[in-house]
């Protein structure tokens, strides 16, 4: 009737922690300067290419790029930094007005011999789950918006209370649930607008009749201000660096040796963030690369050499009376258990959510997702050691009703029930074993997962260091005695 009882009680345990680890695994802290009217608007940067730089493709020259600039967000986990841009679209046609509203930026491109009317593009950036890299939508292709049937042709698009206006100097549209409604053109802040002075090398930004900042840019670079939405206060100036200013060193936006330079600059304070080459935005920089390669070997080397070396005891496990191998649902309730535990104590540590385990940003090497795998395999090893050197089980095994011990144990002699149940202190895991086993756990999972496969019931982990999950034969203590059990927790 006790263990009937403790089994009642672990299962009570196992349904608490399920419930309480639901929201708390899944739930990400809010993004920071994602709000409208923050500083962390997208902004959208259309360069025209210098003459020796146009190439071609399968639709014809390109003459500029149409580069994007994540939101701002410093303060939050895996924020884009300052200086970052990511590659849109390669133009064969450089628009004559441009607008942005939240993430969707809208292009007027001018008649063409094929479209005798100017033509009203669109195009999105929507987010992939890594922090500075967006996605393009529609892909390959722009959206289409008609023009307005009461402008004879559109000049200018820009953007008014989150809304898109189009106009051709005289009279003005504004586009409200995609239709074109009439509005009265008076609607320029004219005190408000920025200007950018140059005298020689020294650019100055002007806002109204106050100075923002000021700046370096080479005296031949053409300046390009970046399109931000007008409820954002930040300001994105870029323009190609000639050659003897291209840094080598620099990730090239465009190639070597012309580079993307790039300013950013709060208008609300005055403050620039970002001064010098664009470090250009991909799912994984070539350093990154090299690094997950070199982690990738040796974890390689390290399994390889693990499952080669030959097992001390044989694969053989001489068990305690009374006990026999958990079975694998057993360990894997008691798995699941410990791991839940540990990752939520890892992601409180690091500030970094658990959502970030099963979203892109760990499969390519994400900053966020790849500090919080190390720290659960740390503490996990931490955990695992002390649990098990100590008591011999962890609280995951504790639930399930298993514990660890040694195997191959010679028996000490004396009575025949002495024989069948050596000394408990003799079978605890001991410090050493617990750390070689809980190594290939945590540090090796994938090896420790053949367990699956292996007949033997044990892991790598198990057999290196001579020790075997195990569990009650049956619901009597195998002793005799409901005073002193098989298990760890019977001294």
């Amino acid at each position: 009737m006790r263990l009937r009882g403790d089994r009642m009680c672990r299962a009570v345990v196992v349904a608490a922690i399920v419930m309480m680890l639901a929201p708390a695994v899944w739930a990400a802290p809010v993004d920071l300067g994602m709000a409208s009217g923050s500083r962390a608007g997208h902004a959208w940067l259309v360069v025209p290419l210098p003459p020796d730089r146009v190439g071609t493709d399968e639709a014809g020259d390109i003459v500029a790029i149409l580069a994007h600039t994540a939101p701002r967000r410093p303060d939050a986990p895996g924020g884009s930094a300052y200086g970052a841009a990511q590659i849109f679209r390669r133009l064969t046609q450089i628009p004559s007005s441009v607008a942005a509203i939240d993430q969707t930026l809208y292009l007027l491109f001018p008649p063409t011999d094929d479209d005798e009317s100017a033509r009203i593009r669109t195009v999105s950036a929507l987010p992939t789950g890594i922090a500075e890299y967006w996605r393009q939508e529609p892909l390959g292709r722009y959206g289409v918006i008609p023009s307005p049937d009461g402008l004879d042709d559109v000049t200018e698009l820009s953007e008014l209370n989150g809304e898109l206006v189009a106009s051709d100097g005289s009279s003005s549209f504004v586009l409200r649930d995609n239709v074109w409604v009439v509005i009265n053109t008076d609607h320029a802040d004219a005190g408000n607008e920025i200007e950018i002075d140059r005298d020689g090398g020294v650019c100055v930004v002007r806002r109204g009749d106050g100075v923002v900042c000021d700046f370096d840019a080479p005296p031949g670079a053409s300046l390009v201000a970046a399109t931000v939405p007008a409820a954002h206060q930040r300001l994105v100036i870029a323009w190609i660096a000639p050659r003897f200013d291209a840094d080598p060193d620099a990730r090239g936006i465009v190639g070597d040796p012309l580079e993307l330079a790039m300013v950013e600059v709060s208008l609300d304070t005055g403050r620039i963030w970002h001064e010098g080459a664009v470090n250009a935005v991909a799912p994984v920089a070539a350093q990154e690369l090299r690094y997950l390669a070199t982690g990738l070997v040796i974890l390689m080397a390290a399994a390889i050499a693990i499952l080669l070396k030959p097992a001390p005891d044989a694969g053989l496990a001489h068990l305690p009376a009374g006990t026999c191998l958990a079975p694998l649902g057993q360990r894997g309730l008691a798995w699941l258990i410990d791991v839940s535990l540990v990752s939520i104590l890892a992601s409180f540590i690091t500030g970094v959510p658990l959502s970030k385990l099963v979203g892109p940003e760990i499969l390519i090497g994400s900053e966020p997702g790849w500090t919080l795998l190390p720290s659960i395999a740390f503490l996990g090893l931490v955990y695992g050691v002390a649990s098990e050197a100590t008591a011999g089980r962890t609280i995951g095994k504790l639930l399930a009703g298993c514990w660890v011990t040694r195997v191959g144990v010679p028996e000490t002699g004396g009575s025949k029930e002495a024989a069948k149940a050596p000394n408990l202190v003799a079978l605890s895991p001991g410090l050493s074993a617990s750390f070689v086993r809980n190594a290939v756990k945590w540090v090796l999972p994938p090896v420790a997962m053949l367990i699956v496969f292996d007949l033997s019931g044990r892991h790598r982990g198990d057999v290196l260091s001579r020790l075997a999950v195990v569990t009650s034969l049956t619901e009597e203590d195998p002793t005799g005695n409901d005073e002193e059990g098989i298990g760890p927790d019977s001294g």
